[in-house]
């Protein structure tokens, strides 16, 4: 259902940017602040970026059952879910010929099975970055309207600087050992580095912190930038089941390395 913010939003959007109040604009930002709090290419964005680009966002309304866009299509927006839902479908990462033994490029392959993006989600930020096709099909799972960005007023209000925070953390990532050798293996492109540099999310400690521990659900890929980890693990010492007869060992591990392989869920 719509609230009186969404009516709100919907009304500055309606709008020609100059002509929108800062009451307007800080109610997309409230938004930004509320709802859309946890979008990780967001919080890439300063306060300043932030609030510019709702001065100039606009609305796109679908029915349900509208694609959006498909794999393979180029496009040049951003999209943040207002109201309403989406589902996701990205294609089957095994080659449907059996030609690509790591990374397949056939056109036409089959999606795999549907996630769902909910109100405050975001979608397609790296159509702000280049001309690289999309990489999944959006579909309406009912009535839904968008907050938009193009890459022009990306560009114009934030690109310059913006581009420059991606950069250094792409290139952050090319000198860990892993991602290294996943993209000399095929296994990973610099697009998909983009795509991870748009989704890190940054993290400060102190001393004798405990970052995770054994036997943690995995939820995310930890890397040092700076700084190192003691890495402690309980190994079983004589093949017995007993906790008693277990010894911890500690390993260290530096900003160079990849310190937990884990998959982002």
């Amino acid at each position: 259902p719509m609230g009186k913010r969404e009516e709100a939003i919907k009304d500055a959007c309606s709008l020609a940017p100059d002509a929108r109040t800062e009451e307007q604009i800080q109610a997309i930002v409230d938004f930004l602040e509320g709802p859309a709090r946890e979008i990780e290419f967001l919080k890439t964005l300063d306060k300043f970026q932030q609030r510019t680009l709702c001065k100039v966002m606009s609305l796109q309304s679908h029915e349900k059952g509208d694609t959006i866009f498909k794999v393979g299509d180029r496009g040049d927006k951003y999209y943040i879910i207002l109201l309403g839902s989406v589902s996701v479908q990205v294609p089957e990462p095994t080659c449907p010929s059996g030609i690509h033994p790591q990374r397949c490029t056939c056109p036409n392959r089959p999606l795999q099975s549907p996630f769902y993006l909910q109100k405050g989600s975001g979608f397609g930020e790296l159509a702000l970055q280049d001309d690289a096709p999309r990489a999944a099909t959006i579909i309406t799972c009912e009535n839904a309207d968008f907050l938009t960005i193009t890459r022009d007023h990306y560009e114009k209000y934030a690109g310059k600087l913006h581009k420059r925070f991606i950069e250094q953390r792409v290139n952050f990532l090319r000198r860990c050992p892993l991602i290294l050798q996943a993209l000399q293996q095929g296994i990973v492109n610099p697009a998909d580095l983009a795509a991870m540099a748009n989704y890190l999310n940054e993290k400060s400690l102190n001393g004798n912190q405990v970052v995770v521990r054994q036997g943690d659900e995995v939820q995310s890929v930890i890397f040092v930038r700076s700084g190192s980890l003691a890495m402690l693990k309980l190994v079983e010492v004589d093949g017995k089941e007993s906790r008693r007869q277990r010894s911890t060992v500690v390993e260290k591990r530096s900003s160079k390395d990849w310190v937990r392989p884990e998959v982002r869920q």
